[in-house]
């Protein structure tokens, strides 16, 4: 497996993509409750989303709009069931099929904890699923990726959790403390 991108590197990659996504009219802004059924459309279209999957109430998050108002990419995260878990954030990203490998989730993955931040919301740890065949790009971004099947240690969770979705079977994340 590749090993995580360093931090220098990560944010030189990310500028990079921003400064060409300005250029094309491309800009981040915070979810608002009428994006509610573009970013449940956008998350379907996903590879291994169910097909009625939900944006869940609190659910915090950004989302990449080009300058017609056409939703591009989103990162969503989702505060942990338990006291203990609120700290870490549960997170997807959706692309548009057609914007993918455009550096878009890459951007708002990197844009996430600041916009976190300036909410007032402190993250000790951003962690989702991904599929061993895509962990080169959250590798990419700065997070690390499990092995498939490993289970994650997520602060103020007792238990180590396990991957339950066959398909997605890695786990990306990032320590924020």
């Amino acid at each position: 497996m590749h090993q995580v991108a360093t931090p220098a590197a990560v944010r030189q990659h990310s500028k990079r993509h921003h400064n060409l996504h300005t250029v094309k009219g491309i800009h981040w802004r915070a979810i608002r409750p009428q994006d509610t059924p573009g970013i449940e459309r956008l998350v379907r279209r996903q590879p291994f989303r169910h097909p009625t999957w939900t944006l869940e109430e609190g659910t915090l998050g950004i989302a990449a709009y080009v300058r017609c108002g056409t939703l591009l990419a989103t990162v969503l995260v989702t505060h942990g069931r338990t006291p203990g878990e609120y700290a870490s954030l549960f997170t997807v990203v959706a692309v548009d099929p057609d914007w993918r490998e455009e550096g878009l989730g890459l951007v708002g993955l990197n844009l996430i904890p600041q916009f976190l931040a300036n909410d007032g919301i402190a993250v000790d740890m951003l962690f989702g699923l991904c599929s061993s065949k895509s962990a080169s790009y959250y590798l990419q971004a700065g997070y690390e990726v499990t092995r498939p099947r490993e289970q994650l240690k997520v602060p103020g969770v007792s238990q180590p959790m396990l991957s339950p979705d066959p398909a997605r079977s890695c786990w990306f994340y990032r320590h924020f403390i």
